[in-house]
């Protein structure tokens, strides 16, 4: 039993066609938070007014926070955070769909005072042919974890809030992405973490080469940017002039293409910018 108080929080940027799904699985958890915590980070459609209906009619006290201007997700996170009243933070992703033990197992091992930090899982929502192929060729797969070196997404993360501020948040300085790894990273120098498989947030991953491309190019441009997994990289790139090494990983040569071009982007975007951000 969790005796803090819950903050569930999360940032939007134009998510009018996504928020309604997630309010529905927050309303319907079999734990609900004490509280919602939501940053806006400068929408310009439908978002901010489908929040206030929800506000009205939601037994949750919940709390808006506008930004007039653009910000990244770190900084909505933070700011989302730092108004946060609870103990403990739960987070997640305007595009996911929470099942409905999601915040009762991502809190439960809280129970256990030595515990600091629960990752969660996320499973991909399919609905056609190639978001399947793209999940089994990219996406990891459960029975592969190692739950000691596991860096869970923050769309399915909880947190102490007082964890939050020794490691002085989310690094807003990233651009694209790796915000939530690079976090992660930090935790993992003071803190104990404890790894919830039941704890569900489910997303509808993109259905086209185009965006997985840009996708992956973002990803290896923000770990780049974080200064983080050199040693990965350079095994990528290697595998891409010399494609049998494919048969050392798990998924061998199955939808190869599929995982060639999107490991060639991120490839791409790692080391197109890594001296960029050396030189900082």
């Amino acid at each position: 039993m969790v005796n803090e108080k819950i903050s569930l929080i999360f940032t939007v940027y134009n998510e009018s066609e996504n928020l309604e799904l997630l309010f529905e699985s927050i309303t319907r958890q079999s734990t609900l938070p004490n509280e919602i915590v939501i940053c806006d980070g400068g929408s310009s459609d439908n978002t901010i007014n489908l929040i206030k209906k929800f506000r009205e009619n939601s037994a949750i006290e919940v709390i808006l926070i506008e930004e007039k201007g653009r910000i990244n997700i770190a900084r909505g996170r933070n700011l989302a955070i730092k108004a946060a009243s609870g103990g403990i933070i739960a987070v997640t992703d305007a595009g996911c769909i929470l099942d409905v033990d999601w915040l009762s197992e991502i809190t439960k091992p809280f129970s256990d005072n030595n515990i600091d930090v629960v990752g969660g899982w996320y499973e991909p929502i399919i609905k056609n042919s190639f978001q399947k192929k793209f999940a089994y060729a990219t996406l990891p797969v459960l029975n592969h974890i190692d739950h000691d070196t596991f860096l869970p997404s923050s769309r399915s993360i909880a947190f102490k809030k007082n964890c939050w501020s020794k490691v002085n948040g989310y690094p807003e300085h990233l651009t694209l992405s790796a915000e939530d790894t690079l976090f992660d990273i930090r935790l993992k120098s003071f803190f104990r973490f404890s790894f919830s498989p039941s704890a569900i947030a489910r997303w509808e991953p993109r259905d086209n080469i185009k965006s997985l491309i840009w996708i992956h190019y973002s990803m290896g441009r923000g770990d780049a940017e974080a200064k983080i997994f050199f040693k990965r990289y350079v095994f990528y790139l290697v595998s891409i002039f010399f494609p049998f090494l494919y048969v050392f990983t798990n998924k061998r040569f199955n939808y190869f293409f599929i995982r060639y071009v999107v490991m060639s982007a991120g490839v791409f975007g790692y080391f197109a910018n890594l001296h960029k951000f050396l030189r900082r």
